[in-house]
């Protein structure tokens, strides 16, 4: 159902719905915003999957730069948000936290419930879903990727959290930095080469210097943009 913005939060272009009942759990609610592009569709998919502490005026600016980029996006929480504080420093960037309700459900389930609310926009292909997650969001892309079948590929930014490389159902994009403070790089890499030993198909990209989260480090944002983009064109794009 449609439900008002955030107070303070302003993207153009942001469809703003409430999600009840996740998993089952009558009192889970969930909001998030949706984004389009222009015309008619049909359009692939991408769910956006917040890091740690909830769902942030950066996601929703990242879901908006998605539509652009000729995908149906979904920024949601999956998590409840600490707030207050309301915002943190991070980089050169003021990040302002989005109030979102309690959930009740499990983070597997609020993530589904985010998957299902994107099926449902007019003019979306159904069978043309992604994942991007950042940080904490990175991890739990890899629970669901390795929980369901109908996923068509996962970007990873600076992700933490591993679960069995041989369990990963969907390509998989890893991005990370090799001075990320909040993840040790060498873990990535080491689950970059566990899914490589696993067969899996995995690709990566390494940023010499780079910090937690690229597509916010001043640096290396527009780099990271630019693979993120191109690996969803590649693998939701092609063919129907």
């Amino acid at each position: 159902m449609d439900t008002t913005p955030p107070p303070g939060v302003n993207v153009p272009g942001a469809h703003w719905i409430k999600i009840l009942g996740a998993g089952g759990v009558a009192n889970n609610k969930q909001i998030a915003a949706v984004f389009r592009p222009p015309g008619q569709g049909p359009f692939p998919l991408v769910i956006e999957l917040h890091g740690s502490g909830g769902l942030k005026d950066v996601d929703v600016r990242w879901a908006a730069r998605l539509a652009a980029a000729g995908f149906i996006s979904v920024a949601g929480c999956w998590e409840s948000s600490t707030v207050p504080p309301n915002t943190f420093q991070f980089y050169e960037l003021t990040v302002t936290f989005i109030a979102c309700p309690k959930l009740a459900a499990p983070s597997i389930d609020a993530i589904a419930a985010l998957i299902a609310a994107g099926r449902k926009q007019p003019g979306v292909r159904t069978n043309a879903v992604a994942l991007y997650g950042m940080s904490a969001g990175g991890e739990v892309a890899l629970s669901v990727v390795a929980a369901r079948h109908d996923i068509r590929g996962a970007a990873l930014d600076s992700p933490g959290g591993w679960p069995d490389p041989s369990s990963i159902n969907a390509p998989v994009l890893v991005l990370a930095g090799t001075a990320d403070d909040y993840v040790d790089f060498t873990t990535q890499k080491d689950y970059v080469e566990a899914l490589q030993r696993a067969g899996k198909d995995v690709e990566w990209h390494y940023y010499q210097g780079g910090r937690h989260t690229l597509i916010l480090d001043p640096a290396n944002k527009d780099d990271a943009i630019r693979r993120i983009i191109d690996f969803f064109t590649r693998r939701l794009k092609a063919g129907t």
